[in-house]
């Protein structure tokens, strides 16, 4: 049975989340003069990816403690051996890479409480090492066992690939942005992804048409998007297609809009390989778009495009 190792954090801070001013990301916190994220709307998948993208940085997190119990993040052991310069030179990168994040959940009494220490621990049970992450704060002793739970994940790869790493950071993979489907009887159904304000979403300013409007607010901008998306499918792709096909038949489609607003890297995956060329081919007749933006840099964005494609009766 392969073992993993994984996160917990055991000991909070004494501040109070309703004690602070409400901000953009969060609320601010006047102690340590900075502002607290609130991840208590994030999925695990969207908090890491904002550690990620936060790497280097000492942050301050917002989390309720019934969240933590669903976030885990697994490294295997074998990973770990097979690095040379050990375990703890391991840790030190995934500590890094995470920054001097702090993050809180609340006690039994629910006050809500920041962390700033993280556990490193067997999945099976046994402790295997205690890393504490140094804050400006000074709190009085607390007990550890008020906040130990365990952070949940699947995404054992976002870890793994932090391995082989000495003395450089990789650069992670760009977000996702993934939407919602919406059907449409008798030819083609899309995904239009609906692109969430933070702090949902790690992207700051999604990609855009060239011929986006300067003068849209930021509704209006994701619904022209929105818009252009359902053009182009509608125009493109040829429902002949796949017509021995009988009722709803879902295409999973993946690519990534580069750092020069380019598609690249187009990943399709459906129940034919007729339906595979054709959704591929209108993929690539995507114009360039302007890039997004995180942290006022150009970045690449993964977008999700599931397609159903509704074969008539």
């Amino acid at each position: 049975m392969e073992k993993f190792y994984s996160l917990r954090i055991p000991e909070p801070c004494h501040e109070d989340w309703n004690q602070m001013t409400s901000s953009d990301k969060g609320r601010h916190c006047s102690s340590c003069d900075q502002t607290v994220i609130d991840f208590t709307m994030m999925s695990d998948y969207e908090i890491k990816d904002f550690l990620m993208m936060n790497q280097g940085k000492k942050l301050c997190g917002h989390v309720k403690k019934s969240q933590l119990d669903l976030i885990h993040i697994k490294v295997p052991v074998q990973a770990l051996s097979t690095y040379r310069l050990g375990h703890h030179s391991f840790l030190l990168a995934l500590l890094i890479v995470m920054g001097t994040s702090l993050m809180s959940c609340k006690d039994d009494y629910g006050n809500t409480v920041k962390i700033d220490q993280v556990e490193v621990v067997d999945s099976l049970g046994q402790s295997i090492d205690d890393i504490p992450i140094t804050g400006g704060l000074h709190r009085p002793p607390m007990d550890p066992s008020s906040c130990k739970s365990a952070i949940d994940s699947t995404q054992q790869d976002l870890v793994e690939d932090l391995i082989p790493v000495v003395g450089k950071l990789p650069v992670p993979s760009p977000p996702p942005i993934v939407g919602e489907i919406i059907e449409i009887q008798g030819g083609i159904g899309w995904d239009i992804p609906e692109i969430p304000e933070v702090p949902f979403t790690i992207v700051e300013k999604v990609p855009r048409f060239i011929d986006t409007p300067n003068n849209l607010t930021e509704a209006e901008t994701k619904e022209y998007f929105q818009n252009k998306i359902r053009t182009h499918i509608d125009s493109h792709f040829n429902t002949a297609v796949g017509m021995d096909l009988e009722g709803r038949q879902r295409i999973h489609t993946q690519f990534i809009i580069n750092k020069s607003g380019k598609i690249e890297d187009v990943n399709v995956r459906a129940p034919q390989e007729q339906l595979e060329k054709e959704t591929r081919r209108v993929l690539n007749l995507l114009p360039d778009f302007i890039p997004g933006q995180q942290n006022g840099e150009v970045t690449s964005v993964i977008y999700s495009l599931p397609i159903i494609f509704v074969a008539p009766e």
